[in-house]
């Protein structure tokens, strides 16, 4: 994206607005999706558009879905939590002062909608975006991979120019997703749903490393361009 260093040189605050997940995946699946099990969908439509992925039969992978939200509830991991403290703390050893927002996301979409009297005059938000943490059966490699796609935005106030705008997918390696890929370890990767609900403690322990990873290249992006 295009990007004036010099008009946004001085963004020394962040306030960090918490990513969140579409009403509809809380609603119906507890907040993690199980995708591809007992459907036809392939790992685009996993990591696309909700409202065609649920109209393409997913409601079939509900139940599948709500027992591993259920784990994660019982193991107390919050991904949308974790997310935020990574990039806090990544944040703040690239130098710069960070807050975690106490308002949420209140728009999916847009964007200036979320930032209207979230900072201070001094502070820059940073929306950490929607995420859908998605565990995702690939029929052609017979595994289901955890993973999750954001865009994250940056501006000193709602109407203001965006001061930075990047698009992340924690996937495996060789899958071709077109924005900056935080490659998923091997070892995340199971044979079935048995054993994805036999590793709860390893599948948390994969989207902490998506989170961390996605925080350090967020804070790599910041220093670099506002510094």
């Amino acid at each position: 994206m295009a990007f004036d260093a010099a008009a946004n040189a001085d963004i020394k605050k962040i306030v960090l607005l918490k990513s969140s997940t579409p009403a509809l995946i809380v609603d119906r699946m507890g907040g993690v999706m199980v995708a591809g099990v007992g459907v036809n969908t392939g790992a685009a439509l996993a990591f696309g558009g909700i409202g065609a992925l649920v109209a393409s039969g997913a409601d079939k992978t509900q139940p599948y879905s709500r027992e591993v939200s259920a784990k994660f509830k019982a193991l107390g991991f919050d991904l949308h939590d974790s997310y935020a403290d990574r990039v806090k703390e990544a944040l703040e050893r690239a130098g710069y002062e960070v807050r975690v927002a106490s308002a949420s996301r209140t728009s999916a979409t847009k964007f200036a909608a979320n930032l209207a009297g979230v900072a201070n005059a001094d502070e820059a938000v940073l929306d950490l975006g929607m995420v859908i943490p998605v565990i995702n059966w690939v029929e052609s490699e017979k595994k289901f991979t955890p993973g999750f796609t954001t865009t994250v935005r940056l501006a000193r106030s709602a109407g203001e120019p965006i001061a930075y705008r990047n698009s992340f997918a924690y996937v495996p390696a060789h899958r071709k997703t077109g924005v900056t890929l935080v490659p998923l370890e091997e070892k995340y990767s199971f044979d079935s749903f048995e054993t994805v609900l036999q590793n709860d403690k390893l599948l948390v322990e994969a989207f902490q490393l998506g989170a961390s990873g996605v925080a350090e290249r967020i804070a790599a992006d910041l220093k670099r361009r506002l510094d």
